[in-house]
């Protein structure tokens, strides 16, 4: 009966065993990326998240399904988290390199004949300036309508401060490089490479379809960062 017993259970076992180590392996790997410093701040930014908003508002839940009900709720539009977060931490991360790994704003803006005019620098895997092949600086552009007699100082400033996600960061560079074979990695890569940042709703809605598994250190952290900051 014992070894029946035994047989039988192995299979969940072993199972188990490599589930722990592919996740084991995906935070070193993702960590190595993105880089300690930075990972160290998204752990801290995480941490507080689960204390600060998951464990006070769902108190009778454990943390993997505050998580679940957090997705949920957002999006149902049933809750209010964004002005939760402290303003310590909001000072954290804006002071962090983790921003920059994850954002990008303009260095220049103009108003323009339709609206608001940018101007981007892109940067090569190693940091430094991408250039074109005669050594000048290769810039991106984008613009945006606007209501150029609406103050124009304050849109350019606004314009400053909006930031954009980095194609050529070290986050979305660690989430392509572990995203194959996790159902939910592979489609928050899809969202972000396709369309950048998307409405929380409905981005909940994707992330839960498919198989988030919230006892997945980076999975969680994910969260985080993309309902968070």
């Amino acid at each position: 009966m014992k070894t029946t017993s035994l047989i039988y259970f192995l299979p969940f076992i072993l199972i188990s065993s490599c589930s722990n180590s592919q996740s084991k392996n995906q935070v070193s790997v993702f960590e190595n990326i993105l880089g300690k410093e930075n990972y160290n701040t998204l752990s801290l930014l995480t941490s507080d998240f689960e204390k600060d908003i998951l464990k006070k508002t769902y108190p009778a839940l454990s943390t993997e399904k505050a998580y679940e009900k957090f997705l949920i709720d957002v999006k149902e539009r049933k809750v209010v988290f964004w002005n939760k977060i402290s303003s310590k931490n909001r000072k954290t991360f804006q002071k962090s390199d983790l921003r920059l790994e994850i954002y990008e704003f303009p260095d220049s803006v103009w108003i323009g004949k339709n609206g608001i005019e940018s101007r981007y620098v892109f940067n090569n895997d190693d940091g430094t300036i991408y250039r074109n092949d005669d050594g000048t600086i290769h810039y991106g552009f984008s613009s945006k309508s606007a209501d150029i007699n609406k103050n124009p100082d304050s849109l350019i400033v606004n314009e400053y401060n909006t930031p954009r996600l980095k194609y050529s960061g070290k986050y979305i560079e660690a989430i392509r490089t572990i995203k194959d074979g996790n159902n939910f990695l592979e489609a928050f890569y899809d969202v972000k490479d396709k369309a950048g940042y998307i409405h929380s709703e409905v981005m909940a809605e994707i992330l839960l379809k498919n198989e988030p598994d919230f006892s997945n250190d980076i999975i969680k952290k994910l969260i985080v960062m993309e309902f968070g900051y």
